[in-house]
């Protein structure tokens, strides 16, 4: 993980699509661009796209399949505003559901939420 400031989002979705394009084709199949807005997500893909390197978006619907990605997105939320109770208990249920240790029906984790 790097953490780099850009003076706009022009700037930072040209360093994007730089920094996959320096990359191989093999390692590129492993990339992905997870953007803070849908306008950010778009400049990065024109921005790949003209590098010639092919993108594929996937405009999700709902939350996550995936308890990594729903940790990992609710994490990001978290940063960006702590009282988030929703973020947070989806934060809980993704680790539990990890650990193997989430309950049948249980949606709450009132431990955690309170």
């Amino acid at each position: 993980m790097r953490i780099i400031c850009f003076d706009s989002v022009q700037e930072e979705a040209e360093w994007v699509a730089q920094d996959i394009s320096k990359k191989n084709t093999e390692e590129r199949v492993n990339c992905a661009v997870l953007a803070r807005t849908k306008k950010l997500l778009g400049l990065a893909g024109d921005k790949l796209g003209e590098a010639g390197i092919p993108v594929y978006f996937a405009d999700r619907k709902t939350e996550f399949k995936s308890a990594p990605l729903r940790m990992l997105h609710a994490m990001l939320r978290l940063v960006n505003s702590r009282e988030d109770r929703q973020s947070l208990a989806v934060l809980s249920k993704a680790f539990f559901e990890l650990e193997g240790k989430h309950r049948a029906g249980s949606s709450t984790f009132p431990y955690f939420c309170r």
